[in-house]
């Protein structure tokens, strides 16, 4: 669905159980994203009521119009007037897994190319040798699988976004959930004089697990052959 909607919407009554909605062409459309094949009317009750979707053939060039009867009377009704183009979504981007140690966590962003507005999210995900499990998230870019799975377990997991225009090209990521903590990469070594250091790293992210301490290992190389390895643990 575009982001820019058709301009000129006229709602009016013709009865106390129908409506005739019109609407005029775009005339700005910078964000087609393709070209418009047709009009999308939703409509409800009042602002919690159930959407109702009608379609309806079109192209830029012309506005167009529709009647909707069966209505409730004397009831408010809100309605939506959307523009759908023929393009689908390309590959969600930043695809990233986070692993614990009997899940997995997802995050992702919108596709660099979302032609149109992202309504759904569909996941697809299984570990090896078992079969898949499908789900559909709505629009959030998170995802966390159940807390089921072995330590070590390798899990294959498919993120597609979803437009009016269907499904999008589909991103793959495989992950294994940990089976010990991960190593942690010093990111910066300051010397600060000639018998001390300073060492800085990133904190380590397990989802549902909190880091007890950390333990740094340094070896010291004296004039001999040998090397003293020394042990510090601290919170």
């Amino acid at each position: 669905v575009l982001q820019q909607l058709p301009w000129d919407v006229t709602v009016l009554a013709l009865n106390s159980t129908a409506v005739f909605v019109q609407w005029g062409r775009i005339k700005i459309c910078r964000t087609a994203n393709g070209l418009i094949v047709k009009y999308r009317v939703q409509y409800r009750a009042g602002p919690n009521g159930t959407v109702q979707t009608v379609d309806k053939p079109g192209d830029r060039s012309s506005g167009g119009d529709i009647s909707i009867a069966g209505l409730s009377p004397f009831t408010a009704y809100y309605v939506q007037v959307a523009a759908v183009n023929e393009k689908v979504p390309g590959p969600v981007a930043s695809l990233t897994a986070i692993p614990s140690f009997f899940k997995i966590c997802y995050t992702w962003r919108e596709p660099q190319a979302p032609n149109g507005i992202i309504t759904d999210y569909s996941i697809q995900y299984a570990s090896s040798g078992s079969s898949s499990t499908s789900t559909i998230l709505g629009s959030q870019n998170s995802f966390r699988t159940p807390d089921s799975y072995d330590m070590g377990s390798q899990v294959n997991l498919t993120v597609v976004a979803f437009t009016a225009a269907g499904p999008g090209a589909p991103t793959a990521i495989t992950a294994t959930t940990l089976t010990r903590p991960p190593s942690v990469e010093v990111r910066v070594a300051i010397a600060l004089s000639d018998t001390s250091v300073s060492l800085y790293w990133n904190s380590l992210v397990i989802p549902d697990f909190d880091i007890a301490n950390y333990t740094v290992v340094y070896t010291r190389i004296p004039t001999s052959s040998e090397a003293t390895e020394v042990k510090v643990v601290f919170p």
